[in-house]
């Protein structure tokens, strides 16, 4: 099999030892596992920054192309192992947006997308490219959005979620690449082709008990119903309304984080809105008195921010019925027009900030005029 890089590569690149540790991994896999630690603790240093690293590591991914230079699973795991340890270092580096921006001047999508298709079944490798293209995949930035709907991206990434849909860690990952993805209107059409509705409630109904994977499954329900009833009426037609009403039941009869109530609540309003079907689902699946006692666990967690919850007249019935078998008590803020039961959630308003499994830097696009959903922007 051909290196993953020349040797006079190494010796012409003025940035020193972390990148011939990169170029140099065929025989010095410690060494760029160690590389790959060092990036993990500090984000901001030398050469993540440096613009001649990401021209490197493209070439290194330029150099995987070929059908004779990929390594094969099975005969060769050392070297997937160190191709791996080489796509966790691309991760690394599109934490910074500038560096992004390289990245798809470089012309590194199509070929993460040609690595990812071909490693489709490898989860050793389909996490660490899955993180870039989520990073990849945030909506700082319409150029990159639109690059990245041209792309395979959208479809790609359908098929590794439904090949790896019951391995949770490579499921999270994917989620949030979804998520991050579906903010853009053109791959939220990909996506609804490409079948993602039936995927999320498969999803749903198998991790309804994993609390760190229905962040991100909310927050792609979220971006796909955001503005657009159409694609409400979509992802109501497979079933995700009680699949949502019934992990934020099973949710709130555990350990519950207040993260999590938020997103499946939000979850579920994006899916109600202006969709009298998925309104009625709602109703029959018992949404209104979930509702309810996610309104008093949010109360018990602690929020910052109002959600107001419609038929509160019916909620306001059932919060005293409960309030006398349990003396349980909640705080509601009526309105002396309409009774208004109001709790608070993050950002002040009904749409779910999340964080992706490591340590990100979050922004939000505003909310109205089409704009993408802000539970969107979000580098791992």
């Amino acid at each position: 099999m051909a290196s993953p890089a020349k040797a006079d590569e190494v010796t012409s690149a003025p940035i020193g030892d972390p990148v011939a540790a990169v170029v140099s991994g065929p025989t010095n896999l410690d060494a760029l596992k160690a590389l790959v630690e060092k990036f993990r603790s500090d984000p901001e240093c030398e050469p993540l920054t440096a613009p001649v690293f990401i021209q490197t590591l493209s070439r290194i991914l330029g150099s995987y192309q070929g059908e004779e230079t990929l390594p094969k699973e099975e005969t060769e795991p050392e070297k997937i192992a160190i191709l791996s340890a080489q796509l966790q270092c691309m991760w690394l580096a599109t934490r910074p947006l500038a560096n992004r921006m390289v990245f798809a001047a470089e012309g590194f999508i199509p070929k993460l997308c040609t690595l990812l298709r071909t490693y489709l079944h490898t989860p050793a490798l389909v996490t660490p490219l899955a993180r870039i293209l989520s990073n990849l995949g945030t909506n700082e930035t319409e150029e990159l959005q639109t690059l990245l709907a041209q792309e395979e991206v959208p479809t790609v990434m359908v098929d590794a979620f439904r090949v790896h849909m019951e391995n949770v860690d490579a499921v999270e990952i994917i989620a949030y690449c979804l998520q991050n993805l579906s903010s853009h209107p053109t791959v939220k059409n990909i996506l609804l082709a490409a079948g993602i509705p039936a995927l999320l409630a498969d999803a749903l109904r198998r991790h309804q008990r994993e609390p760190r994977l229905l962040i991100p499954l909310c927050g792609a329900i979220q971006n796909i119903c955001w503005d657009d009833v159409d694609n409400r009426h979509a992802m109501g037609s497979v079933g995700l309304v009680p699949l949502v009403v019934e992990a934020l039941r099973a949710h709130l009869a555990g350990n519950p984080q207040k993260e999590v109530v938020t997103a499946l609540w939000s979850a579920a309003e994006h899916l109600r809105e202006e969709c009298p079907p998925n309104e009625e689902a709602f109703q029959a699946c018992g949404g209104l008195m979930t509702f309810f006692q996610a309104i008093q666990q949010l109360q018990l967690l602690g929020n910052a921010g109002p959600i107001v919850m419609d038929d509160e007249e019916e909620v306001d019935e059932k919060k005293k019925d409960k309030d006398e078998e349990d003396s349980a008590t909640a705080t509601t803020t009526t309105d002396a027009a309409a009774a208004t039961t109001t709790v608070t959630t993050t950002g002040g308003e009904a749409a779910t900030t999340v964080s992706p499994p490591t340590a990100p830097g979050e922004t939000e696009t505003e909310e109205g005029n089409g704009e993408p959903c802000p539970t969107c922007a979000h580098t791992s």
